[in-house]
C-alpha cells in the first residue's frame, strides 16, 4: 500500500461509488502502460515464481501470466472493461483485486509485493480501491489525455438537438471550438488537423480532412482525448486525437430503451439580425452624392428571426448478451433521431418579401452501432464492427411577408434533399502468441454515399437568383421573382470511401516493452456539384450559373483590374446598374494512399524513470481524377521522445516531457482545387436593360469589358473572370505540384508535473510548445501571371518546367522570388488542473489553460475570415487564400483565430443520495481575436476585393493599415451546463434526467463579419455585423435498462 505525505492515500470505499466517481469524468485509473489504440494492460509486482490470472468480470476472458525473476508482470492488449487480477502460489488464491477499470491505450498498475504467500486473509479490494490514485500520478504516461466513460458520459450534461462526441472533447484543456463549423480545435491548430477513430479504424473524412463519423452515446464504452504528446503509433494529425470503443457484449443479458426530447417552446428565443452602425449608411453621414432611403441600413433590421426554432426527438434500444457463453458476445445498439425546424432567409431592410422565403426543414439521422466479439479461445479474439451514420436532409419552403413578419403556407417541396449515407465495417484479430507477444491485424471499410435530389426545379429557362433589393433595382424596371427556386445541384452517386489495414505486435522483452507495426490506408471520392442555369455567353456548355443583380457607385470606374467599367457598356450600366452570372461546374474522382510504419520501446531503466522512444514514418501519395500521382512524400521520420520520473518513488510527484514530430496528410480534394482541376468557376459581368417578367433574369444584355491583359484573370477566349483560372481545362500535375513538396508536419515539446496534495486533492501543470515546420499550400505569383501553383508556403522550391520541345527540366525559385514570407505558426501554453476525485457525495475538476497562437497562417484552412453569412473554410483545405497572392500575406503576422487567450473550465458531479444526482460544466473562454480587411489602395487585376490587411475606403480620411488581430477581441464565451438525474428505488432500471444547456441564455458574439469594404468606394453595409452562440436548450431523456 502506498503511503504519501497525508498519509494512507488508497481508501476502501463502497462498490456502488464506483458509477458516482467514474461519473465525475475524472479519469480515476492509475499508472498506465501504453498499449495499442483500442486495447489496455494489467500489470505489477509480486514475488517471482508467483502467478497472475486476470479475468475480464464480463465475458470471463482469462489471462494467465508468470512473475517474473525481477518480481514484474504484464498482461498486455487487453480489451477494455471490469477485471478480477488474481495471485496464485502453487495453484492457491493469496490475494485478489475486485473490479479492475482497463481503459483504452493504457493499463492498470495492480502491486501484490507484501501481500503473505501463504496468507489466506488477503484484502479484498474493491475497483475504486484499486484505481484511486489519480491519473495525474502515472510514471508510464508521457502523453496528455482524458478518457470519458460511458458514465461518465451519462452523468454530465451533454443535451441539445444532437450529441456529439465534440462536445465531449470540449471538457480535455486546451481544446476549443473552431470558428464557424462543428469541427474543434486542439492547442491551436486548425479544425482540419485531427484525427478520428472508431474501434481502431479511422474515420476522419478523407475528402477535405474535415468532419468524422459519429454514432450512438449508447454504444460508447469510452472516448479517449490525446491533446499533445501522443505516441508513435498515431499519425496523420498534427491537432488532437479522439479515439471511440464502442461496448461489447457480455455473460449477461442486458438492454434498455430510451427517448430523448428537446422541446422548441423551452429553448431561448433567437436573436435579430441588424445591419451594423458602420456610420457611413446614414441620412446624415452617407458617403455618396446620390443618397436615398434605400442606402440608410444603419441599425436597421437585416432578418427577422425570432420565430426561427428547432425540436427533436431521440428514440433507440440496446441490447448484449453472450450468444455462446464465455466466447461469443454481441451488442446492438440502434436510434432515429428526428430534428424539426423552421427558419426565415428573407432580408428585410428594402425587400417586401419573398416567395420561398421561410424554410420548414427536417434531419433524420437513423444510426446504429453492432458489435460481435468472439473469443474463439482466450488466446485467441476477434471482433467485427458495423456502425451507420445516417443523415437525410428534407426542406419545404412557404413564402415570408416583411409587412406582417409572417410566413404563408404553400409548404412546397423546394431545394436539395440530401441522404449523407455512412458505413463502417471493421474487423480485428488479436492473438496472444506466447506471454509475452501480442499479435493484432485490423481491417476497416467506411463509405460515405451521398445523395442529392433537387425538388422543385423549375423550367428548363429559369435560373436561379436572389430577388434585388430596392438599392440595387433599376426605377421603373419590374423585377420579379426568381421561378427558379434551388441554386445548385450535387453529382449523381457521390461517394467518399476509405479502405484500411493495420498490423500490430507487442513484445515484452525485459525492461522494454516493444511495440510496432504498419498501417496502410487508401480514399478514393467521386464530387462533384454545377449551378442550375443554363450557360450563358462565351463560357462554354458547362458555365452553368446563377445571377446576380447590383449597381456601382462609381459608374465609370473599372470592377477589379480585369473586368471594365459598367458604365462604359451600354445598357443601365451608365447609371451602374449591372448583373453578373456566377458559373461553376466540376466533376472530380481525387484519391490518395498513406502508408506508415512505427516502432516504439517503452523502457524501463528504473523503477521509477521509464523512456519512450518512438519513431514513426509516413509515406503519402496523392492523385488527380486521371489517375496521376501529382504528389508522392516516402521517406517522412517522425521521432517521438518522452520521459516520466517517479521523483520521491512514492507515486506522489510526477515530472514527465515529451518532444515529438507529426506529419499532417494531405486531404484527396487538393486535387479538385484550381491548381489541378478542370473545374469551371467564375463570374461573367453584364449590363442590361430589361427584366424578363416570366423567369426574372436581366434582358438586353452586353457584356463589359474584360482586359487582355497577360496577367488578367480571365479565361481565354471568354469573358469570364476567374481569379484562380478555374477555366474548364485541366492542368498538368508536373507543371502545377513543387518537385520538392514536403507534408505538412510540426514540432511539439511538453514539460509538466503532476503532484498529489492530499487524499481528496491533486494538482498539475504542464507547458506546451508547438511550432508549425512546414505548410502546403496553394500560390499564383505575379512571375507565373498569376497562375496558381501547389507549394510548400513561404519557402523555395523547384518546379518541373515545360521545353519548347516538349521535355521538362527542373527550375528552382526561392521564397522571395515567389513572393511568399515564411510560414510561421507558434502555440505557446500553460495547461493549470485541480482535481477531488469522488468523495463525501462529489467529485470536480478545475482547469485553467493560458495560451497564445501566433503567426501568418492558421494552416490548412483560413478560418478568420469566416463570417456572419459562411462556415469560414470554403472547402479550401490547403489551398487557402492565405499565399495566393504576395499582398494577401503583408501585415499578416499576428494572434491567430483560434487564439483564445485564457480558458476557464470545470466538470463534476454531486450525488444527493441513492436516486437523486447533479452534474454540471462550465466554461468561460475569452474572445478571439478581430480583423479587419479591405480592398487594396490601388485596382488589381485579381483578387480584387476586401482580402488585405486595410480597412475602409481607400482616399478617406478614415482609410487605415491593420494587422491580423489588431482590432480588439470578441467577448468572453461563459456557459454552465446542469443535468439532473433520478433513478428511482421503487422502480428499478427507470432513469429520469434533464440536461439544460446554456442556462443562463447568454447570448454573445462569437463570429463578425471582417470584411469593411463591398466595392473600391463603398463601406460593406454588413461590415461587423456578430453571429451569436446558440441558445439555452432543455433536454428531457428517459430510460428503462433491464
Amino acid at each position: 500500500m502506498t503511503t504519501h505525505p497525508s498519509g494512507t492515500y488508497r481508501k476502501t470505499l463502497r462498490r456502488s461509488a464506483l458509477s458516482i466517481a467514474l461519473g465525475a469524468g475524472l479519469c480515476l485509473s492509475t499508472n498506465l502502460y501504453a498499449q495499442s489504440n483500442i486495447t489496455g494492460s494489467i500489470y505489477g509486482s509480486a514475488q517471482p515464481g508467483e502467478t497472475v490470472v486476470i479475468q475480464n468480470l464480463d465475458t470471463g476472458l482469462t489471462r494467465t501470466v508468470p512473475v517474473g525473476a525481477d518480481g514484474k508482470y504484464r498482461a498486455l492488449s487487453l480489451p477494455n472493461g471490469r477485471y478480477k487480477v488474481e495471485l496464485q502460489k502453487d495453484g492457491a488464491v493469496v490475494g485478489v483485486r475486485e473490479n479492475v477499470l482497463v481503459q483504452i491505450a493504457s493499463g492498470a498498475q495492480i502491486d501484490f509485493t507484501g501481500t503473505p504467500a501463504s496468507s489466506g486473509d488477503a484484502t479484498l479490494l474493491d475497483a475504486v480501491q484499486v484505481t484511486a490514485a489519480p491519473v495525474a500520478v502515472d510514471l508510464s504516461q508521457t502523453d496528455v489525455r482524458t478518457v470519458f466513460t460511458a458514465e461518465d458520459i451519462e452523468a454530465l450534461p451533454f443535451g441539445g438537438n444532437l450529441q456529439d462526441i465534440a462536445s465531449v472533447a470540449m471538457l480535455a484543456p486546451g481544446v476549443v471550438a473552431a470558428t464557424g463549423s462543428s469541427n474543434i480545435s486542439f492547442g491551436g491548430s486548425s479544425g482540419a488537423e485531427n484525427a478520428y477513430f472508431i474501434n481502431g479504424f479511422p474515420v476522419t473524412n478523407p475528402l477535405n480532412n474535415l468532419g468524422y463519423k459519429s454514432l450512438p452515446f449508447r454504444a460508447i464504452a469510452q472516448e479517449q482525448v490525446l491533446t499533445g504528446g501522443y505516441g508513435a503509433e498515431f499519425g496523420r494529425s498534427t491537432g488532437g486525437v479522439i479515439n471511440i470503443v464502442t461496448r461489447r457484449g457480455g455473460n449477461e443479458w442486458h438492454g434498455g430503451v430510451y427517448a430523448r426530447y428537446t422541446p422548441e417552446n423551452l429553448k431561448g428565443t433567437p436573436k435579430n439580425d441588424y445591419y451594423p452602425d458602420t456610420g457611413y449608411w446614414n441620412e446624415t453621414n452617407h458617403p455618396f452624392a446620390t443618397k436615398g432611403e434605400a442606402d440608410y441600413s444603419d441599425g436597421k433590421l437585416y432578418r427577422y428571426n425570432r420565430d426561427n426554432g428547432t425540436e427533436s426527438l431521440n428514440t433507440g434500444l440496446w441490447v448484449s448478451g453472450p450468444l455462446v457463453k464465455d466466447r461469443l458476445f454481441v451488442f446492438a445498439n440502434a436510434e432515429r433521431q428526428k430534428t424539426d425546424g423552421h427558419s426565415n432567409s428573407t432580408n428585410y431592410f428594402g425587400v417586401t418579401g419573398s416567395p420561398t422565403g421561410w424554410n420548414d426543414y427536417s434531419y433524420t439521422y437513423p444510426r446504429w452501432t453492432a458489435k460481435v466479439d468472439w473469443y474463439i479461445t482466450d488466446d485467441h479474439l476477434l471482433e467485427l464492427t458495423g456502425v451507420q451514420d445516417r443523415r437525410k436532409y428534407e426542406t419545404y419552403k412557404s413564402s415570408w411577408d416583411n409587412a406582417t413578419l409572417s410566413h404563408g403556407n404553400e409548404h412546397e417541396a423546394k431545394g436539395n434533399f440530401t441522404d449523407d449515407d455512412a458505413r463502417l465495417y471493421v474487423a480485428k484479430y488479436t492473438g496472444y502468441l506466447t506471454d509475452n507477444l501480442t499479435l493484432s491485424a485490423l481491417y476497416g471499410t467506411q463509405k460515405i454515399k451521398h445523395g442529392s435530389t433537387a425538388a422543385g426545379l423549375g423550367a428548363a429557362n429559369c435560373v436561379y437568383f436572389t430577388k434585388a433589393t430596392a438599392a440595387n433595382q433599376v426605377p421603373g424596371l419590374t423585377y420579379v421573382d426568381s421561378c427558379q427556386s434551388v441554386q445548385s445541384v450535387d453529382i449523381a452517386g457521390a461517394y467518399d470511401e476509405t479502405k484500411g489495414w493495420r498490423l500490430d505486435v507487442a513484445w515484452v522483452l525485459g525492461d522494454h516493452e516493444l511495440h510496432f507495426g504498419v498501417d496502410n490506408l487508401k480514399a478514393e471520392s467521386l464530387t462533384g456539384t454545377r449551378y442550375t442555369g443554363a450557360p450563358t455567353g462565351d463560357a462554354g456548355d458547362k458555365a452553368n450559373g446563377y445571377w446576380v443583380f447590383t449597381k456601382a457607385n462609381k459608374p465609370n470606374e473599372a470592377i477589379n483590374g480585369s473586368v471594365g467599367a459598367p458604365g462604359a457598356a451600354g445598357g443601365y450600366g451608365p447609371q451602374g446598374y449591372y448583373a453578373y452570372y456566377v458559373v461553376r461546374h466540376s466533376n472530380e474522382t481525387p484519391s490518395t494512399e498513406q502508408l506508415s510504419q512505427f516502432i516504439e520501446d517503452r523502457w524501463h531503466v528504473t523503477d521509477n524513470l521509464l523512456l519512450s522512444l518512438g519513431l514513426r514514418n509516413e509515406q503519402f501519395t496523392n492523385y488527380t481524377s486521371a489517375g496521376e500521382a501529382y504528389m508522392k512524400q516516402t521517406w517522412q521520420p517522425a521521432p517521438r521522445l518522452g520521459f516520466t520520473w517517479n521523483v520521491r518513488g512514492d507515486d506522489s510527484i510526477k515530472l514527465y516531457g515529451n518532444l515529438g514530430r507529426y506529419h499532417l496528410a494531405l486531404p484527396a480534394r487538393l486535387a479538385m482545387a484550381s491548381v489541378l482541376s478542370a473545374t469551371i468557376r467564375g463570374n461573367q459581368y453584364y449590363t442590361y436593360t430589361g427584366i424578363d417578367p416570366v423567369t426574372g433574369v436581366p434582358t438586353g444584355l452586353n457584356p463589359i469589358a474584360v482586359s487582355n491583359a497577360a496577367d488578367a484573370a480571365i479565361c481565354p477566349g471568354t469573358n469570364l473572370y476567374s481569379s484562380n483560372f478555374d477555366c474548364g481545362v485541366a492542368k498538368d500535375p508536373r507543371a502545377r505540384v513543387a518537385a520538392d513538396l514536403k507534408p505538412m508536419y510540426q514540432d511539439e515539446f511538453i514539460l509538466g508535473m503532476d503532484q498529489v496534495l492530499s487524499e481528496n486533492w491533486i494538482w498539475g501543470v504542464k507547458g506546451t510548445y508547438r511550432d508549425l515546420k512546414n505548410v502546403v499550400d496553394d500560390t499564383c505569383p505575379d512571375i507565373f501571371n498569376g497562375n496558381c501553383y501547389i507549394v510548400n508556403a513561404g519557402k523555395g522550391n523547384t518546379f518541373w518546367v515545360k521545353q519548347n520541345d516538349g521535355s521538362y527540366e527542373k527550375v528552382s525559385y526561392t521564397a522571395d522570388q515567389l513572393g511568399m514570407p515564411k510560414a510561421k505558426r507558434n502555440y505557446y501554453a500553460l495547461d493549470f488542473y485541480l482535481e477531488h476525485p469522488f468523495s463525501d457525495k462529489w467529485s470536480a475538476k478545475f482547469l485553467y489553460t493560458f495560451s497564445k497562437s501566433y503567426g501568418n497562417t492558421e494552416g490548412p484552412v483560413n478560418s478568420d475570415r469566416a463570417s456572419s453569412a459562411d462556415s469560414g473554410f470554403n472547402d479550401s483545405t490547403s489551398t487557402t487564400q492565405d499565399y495566393d497572392k504576395t499582398l494577401l500575406m503583408e501585415r499578416a503576422n499576428g494572434y491567430l483565430n483560434n487564439d483564445r487567450r485564457h480558458q476557464l473550465k470545470a466538470y463534476g458531479t454531486y450525488q444527493f443520495n441513492d436516486e437523486w444526482s447533479l452534474g454540471g460544466s462550465m466554461s468561460a473562454v475569452s474572445g478571439r481575436p478581430i480583423n479587419c480587411y479591405a480592398h487594396y489602395p490601388t485596382k488589381l487585376p485579381s483578387y480584387d476585393s476586401a482580402y488585405y490587411f486595410y480597412c475602409g475606403v481607400s482616399g478617406t480620411d478614415a482609410f487605415k493599415t491593420t494587422w491580423r488581430g489588431s482590432e480588439g477581441r470578441s467577448p468572453w464565451l461563459v456557459t454552465f451546463n446542469l443535468g439532473l438525474r433520478y433513478s428511482p428505488q421503487w422502480a428499478k432500471g427507470l432513469k429520469l434526467s434533464m440536461d439544460v444547456m446554456n442556462v443562463l441564455d447568454t447570448r454573445t458574439a462569437v463570429i463578425y463579419n471582417t470584411q469593411s469594404t463591398s466595392s473600391r468606394t463603398a463601406i460593406n453595409k454588413l461590415w461587423m455585423q456578430p453571429d451569436y452562440n446558440d441558445p439555452r436548450t432543455v433536454t428531457f431523456s428517459a430510460s428503462y435498462e433491464f
